[in-house]
């Protein structure tokens, strides 16, 4: 039986099993949050062998960091931060599953003798940190300590990359005071355990995302305020954990909608009358005063550039030219602030400034995000 063959009849077994123990759990009204994890390792596995690794796009660069990781947890780490020990056969390119014969490759890396040798390699990883790679890192050190072929190497990485995301998604389902089987079948889609049998840092991304979301709607509309301490310190650790890992990975899209739970915060008592907005000008300071400790040295270029640079380009004349020009110019003020916002570019003009103050900071929200930051803030009230 080819390798291919094998696989196919992998998924037919463990797609039957897991369709068998839904209809189970669903008839017999177990909770989700049971269900999901017995389901979602299931077809995990699937996914793990249906797509081998180094097949999704830029997988070999993500792989090359948490080896790294892994080495650096064994005590095998470089002097050069450019350069990692690799065993000469986990050295692998990205290539796309293209054919029957690709499996059989893929097949062959369990079978391969593993190779004790170490040799350095240039560091092709993404900057993202070892914090997000941690959970695949852990199975490739331990597979790495027990001598373990290519093969497996790369199988024990994604199936405890895999089993972090089920234990994430498992906590968010349970979590959530409603849109349970919402949460339930995006956990399961073909796209989403992809990701997870992935080395990639989507995954975690997703997990932390949906992590947030979901703790926020359980202190809002659940019990969360009602749970037991000991509950309400797993969920503080659960949060800072995502708030890591989104921060670590795309800090300037998710940095805002860490705030989303100190909204919530808001209602409570003592974020009553005045010190609600108390609260609020600390929490700006805090803001501004991380902001400035992000731009590090050079602020006083950063703001001049702010000031002096043209944001975008209008038409018929008039130009959403940079805040210095109209400083410098008030007798044409009013007048050239009318030519832009008649021609369509006043929003350009408020969006492009904010987002150049904050590109400056090193921070990047695209501006369809601001629209929902703006209204949840509104909504805090």
């Amino acid at each position: 039986m080819s390798a291919f063959d094998q696989v196919l009849l992998l998924t037919i077994i463990l797609g039957a099993v897991s369709c068998v123990i839904t209809a189970v759990g669903l008839y017999r009204h177990l909770p989700l949050h049971i269900i999901y994890p017995l389901v979602g390792g299931l077809l995990g596995i699937i996914f793990i062998f249906m797509i081998p690794v180094f097949s999704a796009p830029d997988e070999n660069f993500h792989y090359y960091a948490a080896y790294d990781t892994a080495q650096d947890m064994r005590g095998k780490s470089t002097s050069n931060p450019f350069t990692l020990y690799l065993r000469a056969n986990d050295f692998q390119g990205n290539e796309c599953v293209q054919s029957r014969e690709d499996y059989d490759e893929a097949q062959d890396r369990f079978a391969q003798t593993s190779d004790s040798q170490y040799t350095m390699a240039i560091d092709q990883s993404k900057d993202a940190g070892h914090f997000v790679y941690l959970a695949q890192a852990i199975g490739i050190a331990l597979a790495l300590t027990l001598h373990l072929s290519a093969g497996w190497v790369a199988f024990w990485g994604t199936l405890f990359g895999l089993s972090f995301f089920l234990c994430m998604m498992t906590l968010v389902i349970a979590r959530l005071p409603f849109g349970k089987r919402t949460a339930f079948v995006i956990g399961l889609l073909p796209l989403t355990l992809q990701q997870a049998t992935s080395f990639t840092y989507d995954a975690p991304l997703v997990a932390g995302v949906m992590m947030i979301s979901a703790l926020a709607l359980y202190y809002k509309y659940g019990k969360g305020w009602q749970s037991s301490r000991r509950s309400q310190i797993l969920d503080v650790f659960l949060f800072l954990v995502s708030a890591v890992i989104l921060l670590r990975v795309k800090s300037g899209v998710y940095a805002v909608f860490l705030l989303l739970p100190f909204f919530i915060l808001m209602e409570k008592d003592w974020f009553a009358g005045k010190r609600k907005y108390i609260w609020i000008a600390v929490i700006l300071l805090i803001v501004v005063a991380g902001s400035i400790v992000w731009s590090g040295v050079g602020l006083g270029d950063r703001v001049a550039t702010l000031l002096n640079t043209p944001h975008t380009q209008g038409e018929n004349g008039a130009m959403t030219l940079p805040l210095m020009y109209y400083m410098k110019n008030p007798k044409i003020f009013l007048s050239m602030l009318r030519a832009t916002f008649l021609s369509g570019y006043g929003k350009l003009l408020a969006i492009g400034t904010f987002g150049y103050a904050l590109g400056q900071l090193n921070i990047f929200i695209p501006s369809k995000l601001i629209y929902v930051y703006i209204l949840l803030f509104i909504l805090s009230f």
